[in-house]
């Protein structure tokens, strides 16, 4: 439940299956009222002591769940979608999945449209063999210089919405809006190199 005439978008976080956000979008396309911006976040599997490619929990690839959006028309302009991120998972798959967020976008050629980014949390991976592999602990090796590096190499790779989810703090949020800050003195110094060129 939502009222349109007090929100301004729509976050759609910690989805788990194409069958979850298919669910969702449908239900907001069927609501009456103005259309909101829609801001669509998928929580990604990750097995403990293994390399992967990014999963949604229901085992889908990213790749085959945006084709999967793109096949149903929920990516269509009218549907207002205008980021996909990836959010709640283990830090060391963010880039993984963003590189596949740019391809399966550049494959429904909505790579120029729609956003990308991701907000992972802070928990530990328990290793192989662990008795409980759902028993997550907070990692003191994510520090906020620590995520607020690898928000730079996931901007990089084309995100421009970069953010923390369960077990980041204050503290690391704060760390990635100097991000922000550095990159809007590093567009005013580019900004004044070119007027002074051009005076001269």
């Amino acid at each position: 439940l939502y009222y349109p005439w007090l929100s301004l978008m729509l976050l759609l976080e910690t989805i788990g299956s194409v069958k979850e956000a298919d669910f969702y979008l449908r239900k907001i396309k069927e609501t009456e009222g103005k259309p909101l911006p829609v801001w669509l976040s998928f929580c990604l599997e990750i097995e403990p002591g293994h390399h992967q490619h990014p999963r949604l929990l229901s085992g889908d690839s990213l790749i085959s769940a945006v084709q999967a959006l793109s096949e149903s028309g929920h990516l269509d302009l009218d549907n207002r979608i205008e980021a996909i991120l990836v959010n709640c998972c283990d830090i060391r798959v963010v880039a993984l999945a963003l590189e596949e967020l740019r391809v399966a976008l550049a494959a429904t050629n909505k790579q120029h449209v729609i956003r990308t980014g991701a907000y992972p949390n802070a928990f530990s991976v328990p290793p192989p063999g662990a008795a409980n592999h759902t028993l997550r602990h907070f990692d003191s090796n994510i520090t906020p210089d620590r995520l607020k590096t690898r928000a730079v190499e996931w901007m990089a790779l084309g995100a421009d919405i970069v953010g923390g989810c369960c077990g980041v703090g204050p503290e690391h949020i704060e760390a990635l809006a100097k991000l922000r800050h550095n990159d809007d003195c590093n567009d005013d110094a580019r900004a004044e190199k070119k007027e002074l060129s051009s005076s001269a």
